[in-house]
């Protein structure tokens, strides 16, 4: 049985990612993800020339959202 490494889509470069990132793969809402969808438009309108795809605006809305709970019980 041969292995096959997995390849990128065409027109589309793998990304290095740093050796202790983990994928997770989650189901959400068509309207959750539709607000996503926005926050990462709205970035990228407001910083023009970054790459800000949905995965970043998950990454950054997760943060802020754990780092507001942290902050709530007085945690820093």
């Amino acid at each position: 049985m041969a292995v096959r490494k997995h390849s990128a889509k065409p027109g589309r470069t793998p990304r290095a990612t740093p050796g202790n990132d983990s994928q997770l793969v989650v189901r959400l809402p068509g309207t959750l993800v539709g607000r996503v969808d926005q926050y990462a438009a709205r970035m990228r309108q407001e910083l023009p020339g970054v790459r800000f795809a949905r995965a970043e605006a998950v990454r950054v809305l997760l943060t802020r959202a754990l780092d507001q709970l942290a902050t709530a019980k007085g945690k820093p």
